[in-house]
């Protein structure tokens, strides 16, 4: 199974979307986006197509966030999140870094006027907090996208990945959130 084709089954039958959304040069980002049902609520789920070093991201917002409202100015999802999405994928490759669980980006919306504590991105892994099967497990690893406060990060430094995991589910943080409240 490929990646396109387990992104495609991922939650429930429904074909993804291929955007391209960053382009240089040098380099250029198409993403896929899908709309599922996850425990009853409707979430989006973006990831980038590209695969290197054999990882993928995957990013997962719940449906309806009002994008307008994290900035003083109107942006869409696709300026907010898929573009910044596509600039991780743009700097691990160019910069010929690799992520693995637990590593963070931080201030991942840096220039805009962010109206919420959840600014940062870390890396999870998905099966903690997303009910799904990884396929080909041999072929890619999946790396789940979550946002987070400043003070998450840094229990996330201080106390590792499997504590700050349950952290969030003893709060039950509503991880797929922006406008959520922090943990810590």
């Amino acid at each position: 199974m490929t990646y396109k084709e387990w992104f495609d089954e991922l939650g429930e039958k429904t074909v993804s979307i291929e955007k391209q959304c960053f382009t240089n040069e040098n380099f250029s980002s198409n993403i896929l986006e899908k709309t599922i049902l996850v425990n009853n609520k409707v979430i989006d789920v973006f990831s980038t197509t590209l695969m290197y070093n054999d990882f993928t991201m995957i990013l997962v917002l719940n449906n309806d966030i009002d994008y307008s409202l994290l900035t003083r100015e109107r942006h869409t999802k696709h300026e907010l999140i898929l573009e910044r999405l596509a600039y991780f994928e743009y700097y691990t490759s160019t910069s010929d870094w690799k992520p693995d669980y637990g590593l963070m980006f931080e201030r991942i919306l840096d220039g805009y006027i962010f109206r919420t504590d959840i600014i940062n991105i870390a890396y999870l892994p998905l099966e903690s907090f997303f009910p799904t099967q990884i396929g080909n497990k041999d072929l890619f690893k999946v790396l789940l996208c979550i946002p987070l406060s400043d003070n998450e990060c840094d229990y996330l430094r201080k106390f590792g990945q499997e504590k700050l995991i349950q952290k969030l589910k003893e709060c039950k943080a509503d991880i797929f959130d922006l406008f959520r409240d922090s943990c810590i």
